[in-house]
């Protein structure tokens, strides 16, 4: 979803005090309610005092008890000042964060357009080992020989793609291809920009993405336009299909590699402008949470997408699950959402999540039929059959990812 309004900030967040908590002190005075108001100037802060402030305590973890808001500021201020890989990136915007990382769009000393995800590390040190994220994407782009055929539209370009990675004693990074169109721009509200001194004493200001590129960006900005223009909240099926086969075609490639994505939802789908070649239309991204398959599966990245077989009363040793049925579960919760009216999950998430059924109140009633989901205005008999089988409660008995490329419904 679009990035909540945010006040612009400076550099006095990274002040040498005893953790990151009493660094977010210092943004308080910024966020919206506070009594006090925004400084007028930004004060230089050395590498010294940067890193005081996050890893004098190597034990503490890191960015205890901070909002994400606060982490993303502190963890892009951060980056520009003291990691030296910053003067190959310049910052350009903020394209979103969240409770594990901030996105920022840069330019390479190339002049191509890349992503630098900025992930959080638990404790302050350099790692032997890289991000779990980090390593399930470059293995996965280094799965692919021919490079032409990537070029042309391969089962593998639908993934987001690897640049580089490197990392510091606070953070992970990993540069990727940007990708998306800002589909929400025109509807966004105006977003203050987040100010502060870099490494060379210089003044930067880096604005927050107005814009949300992903699949449910995209579902927004159609849906109001069919709205408006023909009174309808449907969205337009053959697209619909499109997009969903690409994202389906993408994820075999992951699973044919023996991984999972393990957070297939509408918010880590990458949607381009309709200008794009069909071939490049949509990206997967977010692989904090692929696996390897025989590393079996706890929890989904998403609960409200969660499969049946991860719930809280499922009999299944979840150490021997295969985290690719429940990929394709969370997938048939995708086509649900597009296919429906409003855009939602089913009513039935709801109950799940506050435990009021389970697992067996599913396999019970539904065992033998797909989760459910109700009626879809529209939908006809080979959509039906194709929401069904993927939502099948019964692990079993639900559809692969072959067999959903397979079905004739997505066969526009």
């Amino acid at each position: 979803m679009p990035p909540t309004k945010t006040h612009s900030i400076t550099s006095n967040l990274l002040t040498p005090t005893n953790s990151a908590s009493d660094a977010a002190a210092a943004a308080t005075d910024n966020k919206p309610g506070a009594t006090s108001h925004p400084p007028t100037t930004t004060t230089t802060t050395t590498t010294h005092q940067a890193t005081a402030t996050l890893s004098k305590n190597k034990r503490k973890p890191l960015y205890d008890g901070l909002s994400c808001e606060d982490k993303a500021k502190i963890a892009v201020i951060y980056f520009s000042q003291n990691n030296p890989h910053a003067r190959t990136y310049e910052l350009k915007s903020i394209l979103g964060y969240g409770s594990n990382g901030v996105v920022i769009g840069a330019v390479d000393e190339y002049g191509f357009d890349v992503a630098v995800k900025i992930i959080y590390k638990t404790y302050a040190g350099v790692s032997l080992t890289n991000a779990r994220e980090i390593e399930a994407l470059k293995y996965l782009a280094s799965q692919t020989d021919d490079h032409a055929a990537a070029a042309a539209g391969g089962d593998d370009a639908v993934l987001l793609k690897f640049v580089a990675d490197f990392q510091d004693d606070l953070h992970y990074y990993l540069v990727t291809e940007k990708f998306g169109f800002a589909w929400m721009e025109d509807a966004a509200g105006t977003l203050q920009n987040l100010s502060f001194m870099d490494a060379k004493g210089t003044k930067c200001s880096i604005p927050f993405s107005s814009g949300c590129s992903d699949m449910w960006g995209w579902a927004y900005f159609h849906r109001l336009h069919m709205h408006r223009s023909s009174g309808t909240t449907l969205l337009p099926l053959n697209p619909v299909k499109r997009i969903m086969r690409h994202v389906a075609v993408g994820l075999q490639f992951i699973h044919k590699h023996a991984f999972y994505h393990g957070d297939l939802k509408l918010e880590n789908i990458l949607v381009a402008d309709s200008n794009t070649p069909a071939t490049q239309f949509i990206k997967i991204a977010d692989f904090g949470r692929c696996r390897p398959v025989h590393h079996g599966i706890q929890t989904y990245g998403t609960f409200e997408v969660s499969a049946p077989e991860l719930l809280h009363d499922s009999p299944f040793d979840p150490n021997t699950l295969d985290g690719r049925a429940c990929d394709v579960f969370a997938l048939g919760m995708m086509l649900y959402c597009l296919l429906s009216a409003r855009g939602e999950l089913p009513p039935a998430c709801r109950l799940l999540k506050s435990r009021t059924i389970g697992y067996e109140f599913l396999m019970d009633r539904y065992a033998h039929t797909g989760f459910p989901v109700g009626d879809v205005d529209g939908l006809d008999a080979e959509g039906v059959a194709l929401l069904e089988g993927m939502l099948r409660v019964d692990v079993a008995r639900r559809f692969t990812v072959e067999e959903v490329l397979a079905h004739p419904y997505l066969n526009c």
